[in-house]
This record gives C-alpha cells, sequence and structure tokens, in this order.
C-alpha cells in the first residue's frame, strides 16, 4: 500500500508479481506434498481477499479506482467468508474454491495492476465493469453452492 500511496509503480507492480508467484507457489507445494489442510483452505483466499482489498482501496482513496467497483469487491468478497463460515457450521467443512472465483480473481487482478501501471481511465472503467461482471457471476454461483450443500445437509438430517 505504501508503494502506491507514494507512486512509486515499479515497486508496487514488483511486490504484486511476488505476491501472486508466492500465492501460487506455496498452494502448488501444499497440494503436491499433501499438506494443504482445512486452515489453509480457508486462511488462503481470505488472505487473497484482504490483499485485493487493500490494494482496492488505497487506489480508491488515490483515486484511481471507483467507488462503486472497490465496493462490489469488498462486498461479494463479506459475502463469501460469511456463506463459508455459515458451511463451516452448518454443513461441517469449507469447501474448496470454484473456478469462477478464480476467473473473477483474475479480473481483479487485472484491474488493479491496470490501475497501478496507469491505463488510461475510460479503459480502466472497462476493465472494471467486465470485472464487476464476472464478480457477480461468482457470487450467484456460490450463492447456488451454498443453497445447495445447506438443502443437502437438511435432508440428511
Amino acid at each position: 500500500m505504501w508503494a502506491i500511496s507514494t507512486d512509486r509503480r515499479t515497486l508496487a507492480i514488483a511486490l504484486g508479481m511476488a505476491a501472486l508467484v508466492s500465492d501460487a507457489l506455496d498452494g502448488f507445494i501444499a497440494r503436491r506434498a499433501g499438506a494443504d489442510s482445512e486452515l489453509g483452505r480457508v486462511l488462503d483466499p481470505v488472505a487473497d481477499k484482504v490483499l485485493a482489498a487493500a490494494v482496492g482501496l488505497t487506489l480508491m482513496l488515490r483515486q484511481v479506482l471507483p467507488v462503486w467497483y472497490v465496493a462490489a469487491i469488498v462486498g461479494r468478497d463479506v459475502l463469501i467468508v460469511v456463506a463459508g463460515a455459515v458451511l463451516a457450521r452448518r454443513v461441517g467443512r469449507v469447501p474448496p474454491s470454484l473456478p469462477v472465483g478464480k476467473v473473477a480473481a483474475t479480473g481483479i487482478g487485472i484491474v488493479l495492476l491496470a490501475a497501478i501501471i496507469g491505463v488510461p481511465g475510460a479503459v480502466l472503467q472497462w476493465l472494471a465493469v467486465g470485472s464487476t461482471m464476472l464478480l457477480a457471476w461468482s457470487l450467484i454461483i456460490y450463492a447456488a453452492r451454498l443453497r445447495q450443500l445447506v438443502r443437502r445437509r437438511n435432508l440428511s438430517n
């Protein structure tokens, strides 16, 4: 956030790329070594959501990203975390992320990177609109899965 706040774009991009690579590597290594865990399946996506929200908020405060876009990111992520907590309590586990969630997260990453790089405002707006459509799509899919898993759990009781 400091690199973005102080307009050190190259450093911000380098730190962002390092975060992406380390996130991908730790998940790959954990799965490959059979060391993945329920806690890791919860903490990793939460950490990703916190980072995206922090970067988005920083860019919003610098008036690079619109408020509506950051609200869409944070709102969707809060709903997904709450739904995960409901599932953990009712079903006893948190299911893994869905591919649509990974696509939506990639869309967020593209918008955040484009904002840091300084793409023209009109291009950034269209990227944000496209990303928001992916966010809405993923939220609908996650809501359907939540409903299905809770319903299945209620039927088995």
